[in-house]
């Protein structure tokens, strides 16, 4: 039987989590192996586009074994990988020899490396599994509690490895995006050292803590836990109660009733709110591994993973959608959210005001199945929403509506594609134009009435000038015709 030391926890959790990923998942396999006194073992990943598993480190195993893992690939289908894959539990083989011979893929395993009983424990992140952890023994063997405990801990903290190889991704290519994005506006100065800051702060909250309660009381931590919580010296929370690392004494009773509750479980992971020593507050997500138990409250090892930033995320977005559900609901333009059958999903206010229908009337009804829309309108009105997803240019368009008092009101629609979850939806932003388009028809009227009476003046001044000339010839003619008249007399 292995004794499991805190000298061993140590060594894993002090594993620096900042560097290579394989090299550090080595040293991670190669102090599991030595503690247990394993003949071999490795470490194999998910690949996220294919799903198939992807040795990332080895311990013992023969070079040309791992070149053939590489060359065929890892089998998941049949053999212990698909089972831990599919449970998401650790699956142990005490002795490969005893299983169903129906299991060919372990006992050939078995004879071709030269080992009898085997463990594959899953690396998880959140719930979901991301890769394995498996240890070949020479000989028989049954994992005990504790080893298979830390073997828990040592995927768990293979898991941050990877994970934080992932956030490191993120942040050089955030990093990256935010140095080419300074070189065209001077302004982002500040927006680039905002988002260092957030980026730093996440990579901080990967750092895990590891200690282990006896009793709830704390017996062991590692310096990572110390650090989270402020504590200079362990002699300061070594011997205390748990409580300590709880924000409240309603939040370490809840969390014992979560202990309590799932009592039977060997690993139980929960969200907590923690404190400081120095009274400040953050949120933690807990993994607790009991190594016996018949007794979980006797002894247990967490692993504290401060989450204080996905918290604050949560909160951001929960008021960003509570300020674009306002600005939403109490938009001046009336919106209508639909699928790309046309089934409404969603109208604001604005919408009810012009329609006459309330909320709960239209959702889940079919847009052109509405009595708002005319017969003679509904041809119009699909080819229109059909215009954003076509990516096809779109223009306002005017139509006349029908409210449910019966009145008509004509309208200018815009539409746009907006992605919700994966889905691709239709906005449409409708604006009551009824008042306006009076406006103009009146402004028409008037137009024509003032066109008509200029006619008539210019008929008017023809008219005149007309009589004027033929005034002025005779003006012109009349002095000649007295002239000979006068003549004539004498």
């Amino acid at each position: 039987m292995t004794t499991i030391t805190p000298q061993s926890l140590l060594n894993i959790a002090n594993i620096e989590l900042s560097g290579d990923r394989n090299p550090l998942l080595n040293r991670i396999l190669t102090i599991v192996g030595r503690e247990l006194r394993a003949y071999s073992g490795s470490i194999m990943l998910v690949n996220v586009v294919t799903g198939e598993l992807e040795m990332v480190a080895t311990f013992g195993l023969p070079d040309e074994y791992t070149e053939s893992v590489h060359r065929e690939g890892v089998p998941t289908a049949t053999d212990t990988s698909g089972v831990v894959l599919e449970t998401g539990r650790y699956y142990q083989a005490p002795n490969l020899f005893k299983e169903e011979p129906s299991d060919k893929n372990r006992l050939d395993l078995g004879r071709e490396l030269g080992i009898s009983a085997q463990i594959a424990m899953p690396m998880k992140r959140k719930d979901k599994v991301i890769g394995l952890l498996n240890l070949y023994m020479a000989n028989p063997h049954e994992f005990t509690e504790s080893e298979i405990a830390f073997l828990t801990i040592a995927a768990s903290q293979a898991a941050a490895v990877i994970e934080n190889a992932r956030l490191y991704t993120l942040i050089q290519t955030k990093n990256d995006e935010l140095e080419l994005e300074i070189n065209e506006r001077k302004r982002a100065e500040v927006a680039l050292l905002e988002k260092k800051e957030l980026l730093s702060n996440i990579l901080a909250g990967s750092a895990v803590g590891i200690g282990v309660v006896e009793d709830r009381k704390l017996s062991w931590t590692n310096e990572s836990m110390m650090k989270m919580f402020g504590v200079e010296k362990k002699e300061e929370y070594i011997g205390q109660s748990a409580e300590i690392l709880y924000a409240s004494e309603e939040e370490y009773a809840r969390v014992g009733q979560i202990l309590y509750q799932n009592r039977t479980d060997k690993v139980v992971q929960y969200d907590a709110h923690l404190k400081r020593k120095d009274g400040s507050t953050f949120y933690g997500c807990i993994l607790i591994s009991f190594l016996d138990s018949s007794s979980p409250m006797q002894t247990a090892i967490a692993t504290i993973l401060d989450i204080s930033w996905r918290k604050h995320g949560e909160e951001a977005l929960k008021r960003s959608e509570e300020r674009l559900r306002a600005l939403f609901e109490y938009a001046p333009n009336a919106y209508f959210l639909y699928d790309l059958e046309g089934n409404l999903l969603d109208v604001n206010k604005a919408a009810e005001r012009l329609s006459g229908h309330k909320k709960e009337e239209v959702i889940g009804k079919n847009l052109f199945d509405l009595k708002i829309l005319p017969p003679e309108q509904k041809p119009k009105a699909y080819a229109f929403s059909l215009k954003p997803v076509q990516e096809q240019p779109i223009d306002p368009h005017e139509l006349i509506l029908t409210r449910k008092d019966g009145k008509k009101v004509t309208v200018e629609l815009r539409a746009f594609t907006v992605k919700i979850e994966d889905r691709t939806l239709v906005l449409c932003s409708t604006l009551d134009i009824t008042a306006r388009k009076r406006a103009e028809e009146a402004l028409v009227t008037k137009n024509l009435e003032l066109m008509r009476e200029i006619n008539n003046r210019r008929q008017v001044e023809n008219a005149l000038k007309k009589s004027e000339q033929k005034y002025k010839e005779i003006t012109e003619f009349l002095p000649d015709q007295i002239y000979d008249y006068i003549r004539i007399i004498n």
